[in-house]
């Protein structure tokens, strides 16, 4: 027999691991406070379940924020919000657990949408693409290889060991420098970064949101081949897309 555990927020007792009365409840107030009856009509529609359920298989039914499994209850998360016109497509959404996804909407609820996004996803993605199709002007884009560009003048994907290690040292004192003082339009921190761990340290440092970019590992290859400013560097990206996605997949 399971055991039966009391909640310590509504005091009512479930041998749950999270408590199924709070968990119901908050989900009928962010249906009251978040949705309207057009949202509400296309979240039970056959369109939503698919994509809901192609978004989980993507993910592999991880939690995109925590890295843990969100089981079969996952929430599919819209990375801009509907209401902030974000789109009802795949590219938008991400699994989220309950506990991450409960988070997510309380900080919108009560700071607006993130002011902050770290775009993650391996070399070839399409993760400036994703930016560009979102930033308006006087938002702020970090991007090592663009620093790097800005400070020898070198075409963008020219190996410059040395520019590279002073582009680390400026990137990684404009993040302290965000944390300090916050920005005052949206923030993209697009990163290459293999390790979900320091992705996420980030995501706190700047209170942001993560983007992960999904394009499979043939895509990236076929994308770096066609592209002759890559050629340079052509062997140490194919090492990065390979580490990125030794470290990613679950």
């Amino acid at each position: 027999m399971a055991r039966l555990i009391q909640c310590g927020r509504c005091g009512r007792t479930h041998s749950a691991r999270r408590c199924p009365h709070c968990t119901k409840a908050r989900h009928q107030q962010y249906d009251r406070t978040r949705r309207n009856r057009q949202a509400k009509s296309f979240y039970n529609s056959a369109a939503w379940k698919s994509l809901r359920a192609a978004c989980g298989d993507r993910d592999r039914y991880v939690c995109q924020a925590c890295g843990k499994p969100a089981g079969k209850s996952f929430h599919a998360d819209h990375v801009v919000p509907r209401e902030q016109g974000g789109a009802d497509d795949l590219d938008n959404l991400q699994t989220l657990c309950d506990r991450c996804h409960s988070s997510k909407s309380m900080r919108e609820t009560q700071h607006g949408p993130a002011r902050a996004y770290v775009v993650a996803g391996p070399p070839c993605s399409g993760k400036s693409t994703w930016v560009s199709e979102r930033r308006q002007p006087g938002d702020l884009v970090l991007d090592l290889d663009r620093i790097k560009q800005a400070i020898t003048g070198d075409p963008l994907h020219v190996t410059n060991q040395a520019a590279l290690r002073v582009a680390i040292a400026m990137w990684t004192t404009a993040i302290k420098e965000l944390k300090r003082k916050p920005f005052a339009g949206v923030v993209y921190v697009e990163t290459t970064e293999p390790d979900p761990a320091r992705r996420r340290y980030w995501c706190g440092e700047l209170t942001a949101q993560q983007v992960l970019i999904h394009s499979d590992q043939a895509t990236c290859l076929a994308r770096l081949e066609a592209s002759p400013e890559r050629a340079t560097d052509r062997e140490g990206i194919e090492g990065r897309i390979a580490q990125w996605f030794a470290e990613n997949s679950t």
